[in-house]
């Protein structure tokens, strides 16, 4: 019973405190013999606020119980908010080392196409200058062959009954390896 009575005097306090909010703000007035009347606005306005203090304790009673889930969303909230100002940083930074990686491209792609053009003329020019050497050897080597022939027959028929003396000079004049047998 003591718990009803102090409802009740609460209800009555919080009843005589709108009461006096609502007469300081020109929302409650003295009518004579009626006695104190809300006007339409005090009515609406209490029925506005107390239609948002259930709303709001509901809306507590549930954060209350769901408390983690709203910490979570803040806590994205926040990261997302933090690495939002980052990101601008970061694609500048990408930029930039994009940019510095093309123009490495475009410098190793230069530097490629003038190794290509430089192996190219010293290709050209090798074999220009093997075909000269091989057609100035075939040239020579008729010459030399023509004139071996001719030197070979004369040292031949100088020394054509002392083969020892002929292979000794065909040796020095040739490069011929001259082995003796042992044999004379």
């Amino acid at each position: 019973m003591v718990d009803s009575h102090r409802a009740y005097a609460y209800r009555n306090i919080a009843i005589a405190i709108r009461r006096l909010g609502c007469y300081f703000f020109g929302l409650y007035r003295y009518s004579g013999l009626g006695g104190h009347r809300y006007t339409m606005e005090a009515r609406q306005m209490i029925e506005f606020w107390l239609v948002t203090k259930v709303w709001a304790s509901k809306a507590w009673a549930f954060v209350k119980k769901y408390w983690q889930l709203f910490v979570g969303a803040i806590y994205a909230i926040a990261v997302w908010v933090y690495f939002k100002g980052q990101a601008d940083k970061v694609k500048e930074v990408l930029k930039v080392k994009e940019d510095a990686h093309q123009r490495e491209l475009d410098v190793l792609n230069g530097s490629h196409a003038e190794e290509i053009a430089l192996r190219d003329d010293a290709l050209a020019k090798y074999h220009e200058i093997i075909a000269k050497i091989e057609k100035d050897y075939e040239n020579k080597k008729e010459e030399l062959s023509d004139k071996k022939r001719t030197e070979v027959r004369k040292l031949v028929a100088e020394n054509s009954e002392d083969p020892s003396n002929l292979s000794k000079l065909l040796s020095e004049r040739f490069g011929i390896t001259y082995v003796e047998s042992g044999e004379e």
